[in-house]
């Protein structure tokens, strides 16, 4: 799982965290978030999540930290309701984080959704490996948001897991991205 250095407290809820009137949005599934989603809400982050179907783990974490999400039926394809629905959470977040979640035909919506983020993490598997069930398609598309103008390479802080960062060369609050 991704670890990301957030400075988070009892008092996260307070004005004075971190991530306090900040958004960042997730863009996940199979448990790929769900370290990363518990870790934002500690800070004080507001978190969002993509579509997630039932049963999904990262589902099931966003249910307990009462994260806003995309509802889906177990293993059916993304409507165009709610890809809608995601694209307009991904709007309004500050910063979208793509995890490296594995990605069949019914998901794939959720990466087209990812690129539509004006500040986008897409972050790797430790193996460099990512599960794609689509014929190569996902990883064409996730390597397109990767060779993009302004990009910048980075690891985050404790982690090596790699980063990529688009159109955002700085933080997340304080939240120790390294650049």
């Amino acid at each position: 799982m991704p670890h990301v250095l957030v400075l988070g407290s009892q008092n996260s809820g307070s004005k004075t965290s971190v991530g306090f009137g900040r958004t960042v949005h997730l863009v996940c599934g199979a448990g790929s978030g769900r370290q990363l989603m518990h870790q934002l809400k500690v800070a004080g982050y507001t978190v969002t999540a993509g579509v997630l179907g039932t049963g999904d783990s990262d589902r099931e974490a966003a249910e307990r930290l009462g994260v806003k999400y995309v509802s889906a039926p177990s293993f059916s394809p993304i409507n165009e309701s709610q890809h809608s629905e995601h694209i307009g959470l991904i709007n309004k977040a500050d910063h979208v984080v793509l995890c490296p979640m594995a990605v069949g035909m019914n998901n794939l919506r959720n990466i087209h959704a990812a690129a539509e983020g004006s500040s986008l993490f897409v972050i790797d598997s430790p193996d460099g490996q990512i599960s794609d069930y689509t014929g190569g398609k996902a990883l064409e598309l996730r390597r397109s948001m990767i060779d993009v103008m302004d990009l910048y390479q980075s690891h985050l802080c404790c982690s090596s897991w790699p980063v990529t960062l688009r159109n955002n060369p700085g933080y997340i609050g304080q939240s120790r991205w390294v650049v």
